[in-house]
């Protein structure tokens, strides 16, 4: 099936040619934070069929943004995974979602109440986003968001965050995705008052917890 091209000598219509058909860019974001399997994938974009991510991945493929790898045993799953290429889209997507927040383009709640969709995940990539430039750490911190966990790993004045269980760690949160959430976009997080709630455990060296929460803008009271 041929493709749409806006035929313009301009390197974001380039872009938009290859990248801007509908979930393209909503699976690159995916797999930033590490591999997937196909089934999920599919599982984290209702409305997606199955005949429609098997085409825009095999297009990602095509165009080395993505290639399938296989897991060790005893998994031995084929996954998705970005290969340079498609990492080297993280800048330019996450200043797509910060103009998104700093302009108030964000969906809403929805009536249910339910938790929106693959949040623990999108929580992962905006405590990227939070990280402030002018604070100094090398560490890893751990996050469990609504059982899902994913650590962040400062070196070298960079940040990258990956979906799984970090080999080791600084400190390390577990709490429900919606406290996380609050704590972040609030800045603040009362970590005593959620420990005796039981909403939040703590592990690791406590006494790095406000140093490491203040890399997010995140202040303890």
């Amino acid at each position: 099936m041929s493709r749409r091209s806006y035929q313009q000598a301009c390197p974001i219509a380039s872009a938009l040619d290859l990248l801007g058909e509908r979930w393209t860019l909503i699976i690159v974001r995916d797999l930033l934070l590490g591999p997937l399997r196909f089934s999920d994938l599919l599982t984290r974009m209702p409305g997606l069929s199955r005949n429609l991510l098997a085409s825009r991945l095999q297009h990602l493929q095509q165009e080395g943004l993505l290639h399938k790898q296989q897991l060790d045993p005893p998994a031995g799953s084929t996954v998705y995974a970005l290969t340079d290429k498609g990492r080297a889209l993280e800048e330019g997507l996450l200043a797509l979602a910060g103009w998104s927040i700093r302009h108030g383009y964000l969906p809403a709640q929805p009536e249910s109440g339910e938790p929106l969709h693959n949040e623990p995940d999108l929580l992962g990539l905006a405590f990227k986003m939070a990280v402030d430039p002018q604070q100094e750490m090398t560490s890893v911190h751990e996050l469990v968001a609504s059982g899902r966990p994913f650590h962040l790993r400062f070196a070298d004045g960079q940040v990258s965050v990956r979906r799984g269980n970090a080999s080791h760690f600084l400190i390390r949160l577990q709490a429900e995705t919606s406290l996380l959430g609050r704590a972040l976009f609030s800045r603040q997080l009362d970590v005593a008052g959620c420990e005796q709630r039981g909403e939040l455990i703590v592990e690791g060296d406590r006494t790095a917890l406000p140093r490491a929460l203040a890399v997010y803008g995140i202040n303890v009271v």
